[in-house]
Formats: structure tokens, sequence, C-alpha cells
């Protein structure tokens, strides 16, 4: 058997879309079916409907395979999201995953979901008898509702099992992708009685880096509350704030490369990262270095520095906006009303992936932001409770008025 992968190209939604077409009676009659579905899709691709659309969807279908969402579900958390038309968009959706689910029986496949999916039957009905007496969780914050539902299969058909988890509620970052942070937050509500042990002390960064990003992702009453301790203690902040050289061209990568060098000057062999919100900010700084200057510096998106490190990281796409940090882009409102209920503190996913981009670091942080349009991030670090070095004369400005 052959995994599935959410891989519908172009021209498989565009056939799909013919056969819904035709179905629904949009299409008057079978003579013109080809004419009229290609004009009609011209018109969609001039607009860039389609691409747009079969991202959307694809995002919704993969909710609703990870969540386990039956149309009720669909319908329910769409209209708990206020999204117009719920029912006409549940009916959609609905229609989608079952065309989804024929085309894995049809093709002899499975996907991810199906694996867990499957594998919670055969043990709910007794084709096969866990037998483990300890079971250990890794990476627990990003385990999604089927997952949770697997293990307690496990557990509950199993010879009494004692169950041990380990997690970071801070660095839950993947609700995108399935995970459901009220299972670590409300465990005991959730999963059970358990006994809770903190870890604490860390051996990566310094107090500096630690208060700073502590302070940070504790405005969320929703996370523990943690307070760190580090190995390494240093007397004054090694978290640093700059503009980015707006108005002029280039001006975020030639302070990028301001930054490069200075660290250079100072610790030749130290390794250093540049950490972005989204992808074409790393190919642009890389692009500008250059292959020389660009030796030995690690290119990473927020998500990806998960679980890595460096002696110094430059953090950058610090501005408002759609592509800005926290992301204010609100287009993919369907998806995101089907993904794991979100705790109601603001930004709290962006909040917990500045978190994790802050603490990937050893020594020093940077932090390069707009001073015209700045990032609501950087706005609430300028507040006097953060201890960090300001080298721009409008930051100052705003922290003097703070």
């Amino acid at each position: 058997v052959e995994t599935f992968h959410y891989d519908w190209t172009e021209d498989a939604l565009e056939a799909r879309l013919e056969e819904r077409l035709a179905a629904v009676g949009v299409i008057p009659d079978e003579n013109s079916v080809e004419d009229t579905s290609k004009e009609l899709l011209s018109k969609l691709k001039e607009g860039n409907q389609i691409a747009t659309w079969s991202k959307m969807l694809i995002k919704a279908l993969q909710a609703i395979r990870f969540e386990r969402l039956d149309e009720d579900s669909i319908l329910d958390r769409l209209e708990k999201a206020r999204i117009s038309q719920a029912k006409k968009k549940t009916r959609i959706l609905t229609d989608l995953h079952n065309a989804y689910v024929e085309e894995l029986a049809a093709t002899d496949s499975i996907d991810f979901d199906d694996m867990i999916i499957r594998a919670i039957a055969v043990v709910d009905n007794g084709q096969y008898k866990p037998h483990w007496k300890y079971i250990l969780v890794d990476e627990f914050q990003d385990i999604s509702a089927s997952r949770m539902e697997f293990v307690n299969s496990i557990i509950k058909k199993g010879p009494d099992p004692s169950l041990t988890v380990v997690g970071d509620d801070w660095q839950s970052i993947y609700r995108f992708s399935g995970g459901k942070l009220e299972l670590t937050t409300r465990f005991n509500e959730l999963v059970g009685p358990h006994t809770l042990t903190k870890l604490q002390k860390t051996f990566r960064y310094n107090n500096s880096i630690a208060d700073t990003a502590g302070t940070f992702i504790m405005e969320n009453l929703e996370q523990y509350q943690k307070h760190i301790k580090t190995h390494d203690v240093v007397d004054e902040s090694q978290v640093y704030l700059l503009d980015d050289k707006t108005g002029e061209e280039n001006g975020v990568y030639k302070r990028v490369a301001e930054v490069v060098s200075k660290i250079r000057a100072n610790d030749p062999e130290g390794s250093i990262a540049i950490i972005a919100r989204y992808n074409y900010l790393l190919k642009d700084s890389r692009n500008f270095l250059g292959k020389e200057k660009s030796k030995g510096i690690h290119f990473w998106s927020f998500h990806k520095s998960k679980g890595l490190e460096a002696d110094y990281c430059i953090l950058i796409g610090f501005f408002q906006g759609k592509s800005g940090f926290p992301n204010g882009n609100r287009e993919d409102a369907i998806p995101e009303a089907l993904l794991p209920i979100l705790d109601s503190f603001p930004h709290s996913e962006e909040r917990r992936l500045l978190y994790v981009g802050i603490t990937r670091c050893k020594k020093k942080s940077y932090i390069i932001a707009s001073p015209t349009a700045p990032s609501e991030f950087v706005l609430e670090l300028l507040a006097p409770k953060y201890d960090i070095n300001i080298f721009s004369k409008s930051f100052q400005e705003r922290h003097r008025n703070i």
C-alpha cells in the first residue's frame, strides 16, 4: 500500500472543477463542456484564483483529516468563526473530503492520517493488543487530537501502562499540522490526573536571553509559568534592537551585513543564524550577502529553527502587514476556523514563534525592525520591563515616550 500525499496538481484540480461544474448544472450540455469550462478556468487563472483556492482547500482538507471532523463539526466551527454562508461552504468542504477519501480508495492508498485512524481501529477492535508497560511521548506540545486518541487506545487496551510525556508549551508552534496546545496546558482536564515536573534550567543561552524571552512568553496565562535559570550568567543585556534602515534600498539587508561584519570582527569562529518568518526574506538576505559572506551562516525560518542553535542570531522581518510579524493575513479564515481551537490571547502562536527565535542563540540576539511601521512585538519589547539594548534613534524616542 502506497502512502498518498496532499499533492493535487493544478491540472487535477481543474479536472475536478470541470466534473463538479457539470454535476451541479453550471455547464448546460455535453457539447459545450470543453469550451465553457476552458473559458471559466481561463478567467479564474487570470485572477490567480485556482492557485489561491487550491492552497486554501488543501489546508482545510488537512484540518478536517487530523481533527477528524464530520459535516456537523465543520459547520459548527465555521459558524462559531462567523464564516459567511457557512452551510454552503460546509457542503463544499464535505464534498471535497468525500472525493479525497474516494481517491484514496480508488488508488489503494492511505495518507498519514489514515495510518493513525486505522491504528486506532486495530487496537480498539482487539486485532492488536498493546503489551507495553511504559509509554513515552516526546514533543508532546505538538500532539494532535487523532494522535492523542491513539495514545489513549493503547493505554486503555494495554496492561495498565505508565504514561510519561515530555513537552514545552512555550514552543507549541505546529497548530497548522494539528498541534493541540490545550492537551499540554490542560493535561489534567483533558488527559487525566498526573504528576508535573518542570525543567527550569538551560545550558544553551544566558540569563539575558532567558529573561527577555521568558517575560515575553509568560504574558499569555494559558501557558505554564516557568522561571528559567541559566548556566551562563551575564551582567548586561545581550538582546539588541536595530532599525532596518527604512528608506534605503535593501536597507534591512544592509543592516544584516553590518551585524554579520561586526560579529565576525569580534568572534571569527562564532556561528551565525539569520531567522525570519518568511523564506523570501532569507533568500534575499543570502543573495545580498553573496556567496563569500554567506559562508558558515545558517538561514532558518522561525519554524525550522526549532531545536537548532547558533552563537549569534539575527532576527528580521519585524513590520506590520500581511507578510509582517506577527502575521496580519486573514485570507485563510476557513482553514483557521477548522484548526485546533486557539487560546484567546492575541497572536498567541506567533508569540511562541518569536520565543523560539530569540532562544536559538547562545550569546547575542539581534532584532532588526521597521521604525516607521513597527511590529506589535517590537513595540511591546520597548516597554521598561524588557532589558534590551536599543540602537536606533527612532526606537530610543519611542522607548522614552513609553
